[in-house]
């Protein structure tokens, strides 16, 4: 049974491109979380409820990005407004902030692969959430590509995030390790190995999307990763 049907990212938020998806949460009964993604610009998750209630308890950062922003098309008895109302900002998002530095060092060491549209996307992911889970910290919801600016005090950020996959690849990589330098976790630049290999088992221990990182490293080729609602909400 469908519960809820959820409207989120950027054609939820406003500031939409042309060519922006349209990003689709509908909360079921149960299940697993299974992703089916339409040919024509449109990706709809089933979510169940329970896991959703339990990931705005613990504060998820995609959970806020959707209780914040998200746009209820169908509600069935007020769920989703439980969802909101249980919603629970943390103390530290450390662990994302850890994730998403590793994720931008792994990039900015291999520049080669901001030639490629993932690649890309992971540099801009990291900078976002980082940005994001910093906000978070001070009891904010900020997720547009202009609140990300203020909040980075870094001049053109918003345009880097909105042209990133057209964007000079030098002016991405010094806006990332602007971010990095000052709003991320400076013992990982301490612990930060040299060679490939140390530096795809940090990220595997890392889990998530770090670890899917490290396939983009692998001699330099892409493999396609079934991405997760996390990934995908700074669209």
């Amino acid at each position: 049974m469908l519960l809820s049907l959820i409207l989120y990212g950027s054609r939820a938020r406003g500031d939409h491109q042309l060519r922006s998806d349209v990003d689709l949460l509908g909360v079921v009964e149960g299940g697993m979380i299974h992703k089916e993604v339409s040919k024509r610009g449109a990706s709809f998750y089933h979510y169940p409820a329970p896991t959703l209630l339990d990931k705005s308890r613990s504060g998820d950062l995609f959970l806020l990005h959707l209780v914040s922003e998200g746009k209820v098309l169908h509600d069935t008895m007020n769920f989703f407004e439980r969802v909101k109302d249980e919603f629970t900002f943390r103390v530290s998002y450390e662990e994302e902030v850890r994730e998403a530095h590793l994720i931008l060092r792994f990039v900015q060491s291999r520049p080669s692969l901001l030639q490629r549209k993932k690649g890309r996307k992971r540099l801009i992911w990291g900078m976002r959430t980082i940005l994001i889970a910093r906000c978070a910290e001070q009891g904010q919801a900020r997720f547009s590509s202009s609140a990300l600016e203020e909040k980075s005090g870094y001049n053109g950020l918003k345009a880097l995030i909105d042209g990133r996959n057209t964007a000079d690849i030098d002016a991405l990589l010094k806006a990332s390790d602007f971010i990095v330098t000052k709003f991320g976790n400076p013992q990982i630049d301490k612990e930060w190995p040299s060679e490939l290999k140390a530096q795809r088992d940090l990220l595997r221990l890392s889990g998530g999307i770090a670890k899917n990182t490290t396939e983009l490293g692998a001699l330099f080729r892409f493999r396609d990763t079934l991405p997760t609602p996390s990934d995908e909400f700074y669209e």
